[in-house]
């Protein structure tokens, strides 16, 4: 009700002025009235503005009866949810049914009980105020959810924004570049994140002519916060190169070494955030054809040698970092002759599953290794023959993990002045200054 209409408005419709009489004397200490004395008025007076809360409607008139009123009135979207209760002298089963077939809410016989018209007009008033409100509820509800929706899309659209932008700043600051002068190998490279960003990470860094290292590794868990916390491993591992460089007069440090040194760093801190890495570190030197490598607990790096001899699986026994202050990281040197070639994978790679979630495999890893290494073929073609057999793996599955891959291969170098070699005066410049991944 509003405040120019304190009372409920009845339209009262008969042609009978006896009768609308009646129902006056009845109603009007409740109710705001009005009245018709045909269904062509009714529809006059509804036209021009003066809707009711509620009509009663004689069914017998002449013209226009009750039912075709009632049923213009429900064709009419300004009228269609005004109750109407008939008022009849019908009681047969026929005429009621009528009644509601052409929308009446209710209906009422004569003569009339002042009682029963009271009841009767106070419950469908209830019930038409409390449909209102629910209608009201409804637009406020669905206003509020477009309105959510909306809200939900810009945030969605300003995380993809977030999301590229990290993604973008991942590939330049946590995915290193083999240094384009290297002698001496032949490197393909590739990480496909699982949510834009990810916490596989790896970096290149050249130790002289023809000597390089690779870090490379993946932190538990996925997204922004392995992201960063991959972030914070590789600046380790510069801070590292640089203390120890600058000590190391001599000489480089040991990959032992700067692995212990970035686990004493970066351990106490790994445990607080509750998060672990894997993570392998591997010196090549084409000087001495060997690759020196320390296992944090990451994925089995593959060597299959020149001469077509069984894959082998440079895995080590140390914890990954961020499990045990006190583990202590050793190294170990295989020989790494020109020919060689060596794989390094994450566990998105050999942990994809197809269709019946059956896993690719550490194996299928393998045989991809093997048939290239037989083949002769190059790196760039080796990492992308794993790619498209884990494609075709996986091609009706999504990407559960991150996956990196890295191909290596040693190739023959021209003679190197003894000056340039790993441990000579480059190498000694090289640790008087910071390094870059």
């Amino acid at each position: 009700m509003s405040l120019s209409h304190p009372l409920p408005r009845v339209l009262i419709v008969d042609d009978t002025p006896a009768n609308i009489k009646v129902l006056i004397a009845m109603l009007q200490d409740d109710y705001e009235l009005s009245a018709a004395t045909s269904g062509q008025q009714t529809l006059n007076l509804l036209a021009k503005g003066q809707r009711p809360d509620l009509i009663l409607l004689d069914v017998m008139m002449p013209g226009m009866d009750g039912y075709e009123v009632c049923a213009t009135l429900r064709r009419d979207a300004a009228t269609r949810d005004i109750p109407v209760i008939f008022v009849t002298a019908k009681t047969d089963a026929d005429s009621e049914a009528l009644a509601l077939a052409s929308g009446g809410v209710d209906f009422i016989h004569k003569p009339l009980n002042p009682v029963v018209v009271r009841a009767r007009i106070r419950l469908h008033l209830e019930r038409a105020r409390q449909q209102r409100e629910l209608e009201a509820l409804n637009l406020q509800l669905q206003r509020s959810l477009a309105a959510r929706i909306e809200v939900e899309q810009e945030l969605a659209d300003w995380r993809a924004r977030e999301m590229e932008f990290c993604s973008t700043i991942q590939q330049q600051l946590l995915f290193g570049t083999p240094p384009p002068d290297l002698q001496g190998y032949s490197v393909a490279y590739h990480s496909e994140p699982s949510q834009g960003v990810d916490g596989d990470f790896y970096t290149f860094t050249k130790l002289g002519p023809t000597s390089f290292e690779v870090l490379t590794g993946d932190v538990m868990g996925k997204g922004l916060k392995a992201a960063m916390t991959a972030a914070g491993i590789k600046s380790a591992y510069d801070k590292a190169l640089a203390r120890l460089c600058a000590k190391c007069l001599a000489g480089l440090p040991s990959p032992a070494e700067l692995v212990n040194a970035i686990h004493a760093d970066i351990t106490p801190r790994l445990i607080q955030l509750e998060t672990f890495v894997t993570m392998t570190l591997l010196r090549f030197d084409n000087a001495t054809q060997t690759v020196t490598w320390v296992n944090a607990g990451h994925m089995p790096t593959l060597l299959a040698p020149k001469d077509g001899r069984e894959i082998i699986d440079l895995i080590g026994g140390n914890m990954p970092l961020g499990i045990h202050e006190s583990e202590v990281y050793e190294e170990h040197v295989d020989a790494f002759e020109i020919g060689d070639t060596l794989l390094l994978y994450s566990d998105g790679i050999s942990e994809a599953v197809d269709a019946e979630n059956v896993p690719y495999g550490d194996e299928r890893v393998k045989r991809i290794l093997d048939l290239g290494q037989r083949s002769h073929a190059k790196p760039p073609m080796i990492m992308n023959s794993l790619r498209s057999d884990l494609a075709d793996y996986t091609q009706v599955t999504a990407g559960a993990d991150d996956k990196t891959v890295i191909v290596i291969q040693a190739t023959p170098i021209p003679a190197v002045p003894p000056s340039d070699r790993p441990g000579g005066d480059l190498d000694r410049s090289l640790c008087m200054s910071p390094l870059g991944g």
